[in-house]
């Protein structure tokens, strides 16, 4: 599989002597899983010393509370981080020791929980860089805070900054960075400087805010952003949000809340949404429609590629038959299909799939073409499950809407 790869040029030695300890760090205890997508920001990771498929020779090492929401549990070095919402007026980053699950530090701000079809709270997830946390509430306050004690470096309202009002389900855009910019989006994507929060540039054109999280990608040596809007998928350079090309697409309620799937070098791109998939074709000034279907639907689970092969969730949130699905990329050919699933995600750890479900049945598979090939299964959380399930540090971290949080360790 050749995956398009994400450039961050080195500024000191400093950074390299940095990387280097990180490199030792990873090859002793397996990845951080430091951003919304994980370490090779495509959903995927790898095991430092093996990963336990069997999930009945995990020990639950502890439990907390972080009030309602979706963000996912994100790491660094032994620190991990989520959001939530107290259901009352205030939204909260969290700090977390990995070893006992004991706050470190909390960040509480006044936000808004606006629960319309769901429960409500953060859907972002926080993103770590260096020695920055950056955080993006659900009514749009964007917060710098310092990665050892959570004080606030910098702060910036993104309806202001944006020109826009609160879309109607919320800032669901993790942020990402790149190099020295921290990019959003919301129907626009927008680049702040990350060490200060100055605006660096905003893409031209007004659009539908979606839901979903751009992703940077390289194709031919030049680096641009791929995101979603509210009604349709667009492209722009990385360096400068100049605008490159733009499909119209039409989804149920104008939503759309996935991050698209880039591969091939970036030449391929996978687009989930509630109505139908399809993948694009890319050649560096537009694209091109190479297959579509309409009865692959999915409005926020991020799909994962192992060996070549397309692995994700076929269903909507009122649908309980949700399935997940084997698919050719390149062709759009089902390999496999199983139900009962429910509106669950998924991620690859290895050669391995791990999906938790809906209803908190945390469950591993083989990533194989041939057939679906379960392995182990263990209900951890109570319902209702959309977050998916992260592997960082030989520990495997989960949580549901209530605010449970888990973490399992290899016995």
């Amino acid at each position: 599989m050749n995956l398009s790869v994400r450039v961050h040029p080195s500024k000191s030695i400093c950074m390299a002597v940095s990387i280097s300890l990180l490199q030792l760090i990873t090859n002793a205890f397996g990845s951080d899983w430091s951003t919304w997508l994980g370490p090779h920001e495509d959903n995927t990771t790898k095991s430092a010393n093996g990963f336990e498929t069997d999930l009945s020779k995990w020990t639950v090492a502890w439990k907390t509370e972080v009030g309602r929401g979706y963000s996912t549990i994100t790491t660094h070095g032994n620190r991990a981080f989520t959001k939530g919402h107290d259901e009352a007026s205030h939204e909260a980053v969290y700090c977390f020791d990995i070893e006992s699950g004991q706050t470190i530090w909390r960040h509480s701000y006044e936000a808004a929980l606006m629960p319309r079809a769901h429960g409500g709270g953060p859907n972002a997830s926080v993103v770590i860089d260096e020695d920055r946390v950056y955080a993006t509430s659900k009514d749009g306050q964007l917060h710098c805070l310092r990665v050892d004690s959570g004080e606030v470096v910098w702060r910036v309202d993104l309806p202001n900054a944006l020109g826009m009002d609160v879309p109607s389900w919320g800032f669901g855009s993790s942020p990402i960075i790149y190099g020295d910019q921290l990019i959003l989006g919301a129907g626009r994507i927008i680049s702040f400087d990350k060490m200060t929060g100055k605006i660096n540039w905003v893409s031209e054109t007004e659009r539908r805010a979606s839901y979903g999280t751009p992703v940077i990608f390289t194709y031919n040596h030049e680096d641009f952003i791929a995101a979603m809007h509210g009604n349709g998928f667009f492209i722009v350079k990385a360096n400068s949000g100049e605008e490159v090309t733009e499909k119209r697409i039409t989804t149920k309620s104008n939503v759309v809340s996935n991050t698209p799937f880039v591969f091939e070098g970036g030449e391929r791109i996978f687009i989930h949404t509630n109505a139908f998939s399809e993948v694009l074709r890319f050649d560096g000034t537009d694209i091109e429609i190479e297959w579509i279907d309409r009865k692959l639907q999915n409005s926020q689970t991020a799909a994962v590629m192992v060996g070549g092969v397309l692995y994700g969730l076929n269903g909507l949130p009122e649908n309980d038959r949700t399935r997940i699905y084997a698919r050719n990329p390149n062709t759009g050919e089902a390999y496999w299909s199983i139900p009962d699933f429910g509106f669950g995600s998924l991620i690859a750890v290895d050669e391995t799939l791990l999906i938790l479900t809906d209803h908190g049945e945390l469950v591993t598979a083989t990533a194989n073409q041939e057939s679906y090939q379960e392995i182990s299964r263990r209900m951890i959380l109570e319902p209702t499950c959309w977050t998916k399930p992260i592997y960082a540090n030989g520990r495997i971290f989960a949580r549901n809407d209530a605010g449970q949080v888990i973490c399992l360790v290899q016995d």
